[in-house]
């Protein structure tokens, strides 16, 4: 039987027995990932999922230096992935090191686990919100709420109302699982605000959410 846990003090919760059974000294911690194998991992993503040769080693390169800062390689994943939805957006079939912004990226600072205990609406609002930013650099409150609505509507459940909703998005935004901004809008003299995801990777959250809200 194999534990994995990104939590070390897990073994305690367990019984004695259980502990023994398991081997308490056939613990192996692992560490952050290095710049090298950062780069590795950043490589054999780009192999497997962009066109031969839509992705240059100075990128690779430059990803795995950003990474580094944190050794998480779901920074790296989100940052190639972020450059290659740049490129395509541009029409370039090709992503240039210009096209990986390590400023916006998001550094996955906080552990996924985080979200297994909020509120289930709290989880239905940021299992929308991951699905859009998964795709974009930023949503649109408004459009958080229409899906929302969505997401309830195929879990069965009933969307709270527009108040209680805009307490979620705050204690969302306290927990540091999203951040906001507030623009003036293109059109009229309306204010819009916008909600990002700096601290957590969407594409990771989504299914750890899909995946707890299909059990509940």
């Amino acid at each position: 039987m194999i534990l994995v846990s990104q939590d070390p003090s897990l073994l305690k919760l367990f019984e004695p027995a259980i502990i023994s059974r398991l081997g308490a000294s056939n613990m192996l911690n692992l560490g952050a990932y290095s710049e090298s194998e950062l780069r590795d991992i950043a490589l054999q993503r780009s192999e497997a999922s962009c066109l031969k040769g839509s992705v240059g080693d100075e990128v690779i390169s430059k990803i795995a230096s950003y990474a580094a800062s944190t050794g998480d390689a779901r920074m790296a994943i989100e940052l190639l992935e972020a450059a290659v939805i740049r490129a395509e957006g541009d029409g370039r079939s090709n992503v240039l090191i210009k096209d990986v912004k390590p400023s916006e990226a998001r550094n996955a600072a906080l552990e996924p686990n985080l979200v297994d205990d909020l509120p289930d609406h709290q989880k239905l609002i940021l299992l929308g919100i991951c699905r859009r930013l998964k795709k974009e650099e930023a949503i649109t409150s408004g459009d958080a709420l229409k899906l929302y609505h969505v997401i309830c509507e195929e879990f069965g459940r009933d969307p709270r109302g527009y108040t209680t909703f805009w307490k979620h998005m705050k204690s969302l935004e306290i927990l540091g699982m999203i951040e906001s901004r507030t623009d003036s809008t293109t059109k009229g003299r309306g204010r819009t605000q916008h909600i990002t995801m700096a601290n957590m990777a969407p594409g990771i959250l989504e299914a750890r959410l899909s995946g707890i809200l299909s059990v509940e």
